[in-house]
């Protein structure tokens, strides 16, 4: 920070703000749930996620209302087709920035997110969130084991993992088709294709 005379209020202002991140200082207080903010905007964004639900952001395009102008700004990018965020490597184009975060993890091999059991690791939090179920033995979506898993059974004899495509394409509930195969590998059952005897 530098001292000038010609320091206008608005940058004072802006410094005194950044300040409170160094402090912690949480001087706007949430009257329904207690919850404290460094900000009066976020304070405000608060109470329309959690408790008013108001909207005042409207789309002229389609609408759709939104709670702050920058979930608004977003959004008209779908009516657009405005990407502003470019990869580097490919040239390929997001409307977030996130998406083009993820992106680059294709080019980078980038694997940030690791599994606290077994240490595997994941380029995308969702990858790691359906892993975690060959530990906590959870199904996936409709109580049938997700596709995914077909592909991140790293133990070579366990090849034959059931996909959600293979057993929604049948007839016969997902309980009846399952078996479980536990391998030394493994300390938790992991869901395998049961064997179709001849």
């Amino acid at each position: 920070f530098y001292t000038s005379n010609r320091l206008s209020r608005i940058d004072l202002a802006s410094f005194k703000l950044h300040m409170k991140v160094h402090t912690d200082e949480r001087p706007c207080f949430c009257e329904k749930c207690g919850k404290t903010f460094r900000r009066n905007d976020k304070l405000r964004l608060h109470m329309r996620t959690t408790h008013t639900g108001e909207r005042p952001y409207l789309c002229t395009t389609c609408g759709n209302r939104f709670v702050n102008a920058s979930k608004l700004k977003r959004h008209t990018r779908t009516h657009t087709d405005e990407k502003p965020h470019v990869c580097n490597t490919c040239g390929k184009r997001f409307i977030r920035l996130s998406r083009l975060t993820s992106h680059t993890r294709i080019h980078t091999g980038e694997k940030p997110y690791s599994c606290q059991i077994c240490q595997k690791d994941f380029a995308y939090t969702t990858s790691l969130k359906v892993h975690m179920r060959v530990h906590t033995g959870e199904k996936g979506n409709a109580g049938v084991i997700d596709t995914h898993l077909l592909t991140e059974c790293r133990f070579p004899e366990l090849k034959m993992c059931i996909s959600l495509k293979a057993l929604s394409s049948q007839n016969t509930s997902s309980q009846q088709l399952k078996s479980t195969h536990i391998s030394v590998n493994h300390q938790t059952p992991v869901w395998v294709q049961p064997r179709v005897s001849s």
